[in-house]
């Protein structure tokens, strides 16, 4: 969980042109931009990002790892990240399948609440996210 190995950290840093603490310190910045600018590119940090957080033979997150990497990727990304992360931390008991994980960020890109179909095809974690939403009169 959440380990890099060896020669992909070093693998990784020497293609950004990176071989001291203070050129990856220059880099840093730079690959923050290029995730915000590129959504592709988010996209797969975000979804890699199950994988990399998941314990060692299971198939799904917990609650709380998964609460824990939402707030690091989501958190000034998407404006209903707080409320989301509220929902999740006090109401979601089950575990996180790599299903609910990516249509999440699905979810996360639309504009708006009224946005949502409440006839898709949504994991219900959202729809009860959705759900808790209206009825604790959250605002847009």
């Amino acid at each position: 969980m959440c380990e890099f190995a060896r020669p992909g950290w070093v693998n990784g840093w020497t293609k950004l042109g990176c071989d001291s603490i203070e050129s990856m310190r220059t880099a840093v910045p730079k690959l923050r931009s290029d995730l915000d600018a590129d959504k592709a590119l988010f996209a797969n940090v975000y979804n890699y990002a199950f994988d990399f957080a998941k314990e060692e033979g299971q198939r799904s997150l917990s609650v709380e790892t998964a609460a824990g990497m939402w707030e690091l990727l989501l958190s000034g990304r998407w404006k209903y990240a707080d409320a989301f992360l509220k929902f999740v931390n006090e109401n979601v008991k089950r575990a996180v399948t790599k299903d609910t994980w990516k249509v999440l960020l699905e979810f996360s890109q639309l504009p708006s609440m009224a946005d949502f179909d409440p006839y898709g095809a949504w994991p219900s974690l959202i729809d009860d996210f959705v759900e808790w939403f209206k009825v604790n009169g959250m605002q847009e």
